[in-house]
């Protein structure tokens, strides 16, 4: 008589797999269904100003003459202008470049409004983003040119701020993409008047 002998562990792996595949599908489902509510939590101030008005601002410096942005605009290390220690990464000397820097600030716009559910996190950022930004990146390149003994150095390009963006709208992305967390609810006693309220693993 031949036994046959079954593992629990294999019987137990199958409804497990099949059980974590479930709660993925479902909580992507839920996640989905947010992107349209998250879209229309956008004003058309919001899009306005962050999908036509900086790119035209771009695209506008960059069709100034050389000599006017080397003026005012380009940060030159060994005689920087006051106005270019901002306008110079809001300055593009070649097409490709201003292309490739609008291309990356776009797409990282996409995520943010797709993926945040809060728009005050767009605004309280960008006030750091697009002010604090160019003075770092304008320091560090004064800092670079004094290390290197006074050579003369020119900055100018959306990157910096670009990247910041990108940065933001991965974020927002990882927090989207978290489950949220609730604490349970207890039932209220004669002791009890006020209930811990539901906390959420992302803030924004």
């Amino acid at each position: 008589m031949k036994c046959l002998y079954i593992d629990p562990g294999a019987l137990q792996t199958v409804p497990m797999e099949s059980s974590l595949r479930q709660k993925i599908i479902l909580l992507l489902q839920s996640k989905t269904k947010t992107i349209p509510r998250n879209l229309k939590s956008w004003t058309p101030a919001a899009w306005l100003m962050y999908a036509a008005v900086i790119p035209l601002i771009l695209i506008g410096i960059g069709c100034l003459s050389p000599e006017r942005k080397y003026a005012y605009f380009i940060l030159d290390t060994t005689a920087p202008p006051g106005p270019a220690v901002i306008l110079s990464s809001y300055t593009h000397s070649e097409i490709s470049h201003l292309a490739n820097n609008i291309g990356l600030y776009l797409l990282a716009l996409m995520m943010i409004f797709v993926f945040c559910t809060n728009p005050k996190l767009l605004h309280a950022a960008s006030v750091i983003i697009l002010v604090a930004v160019p003075v770092i990146t304008s320091a560090v390149t004064l800092h670079l040119s004094a290390t290197l003994g006074g050579q003369g150095l020119y900055s100018q390009g959306f990157s910096a701020i670009a990247y910041a963006y990108a940065a933001l709208g991965l974020y927002v992305f990882v927090c989207w993409m978290m489950p949220d967390i609730h604490t349970p609810r207890r039932p209220k006693t004669d002791h009890q008047v006020r209930i811990r309220p539901e906390i959420s693993w992302c803030c924004f």
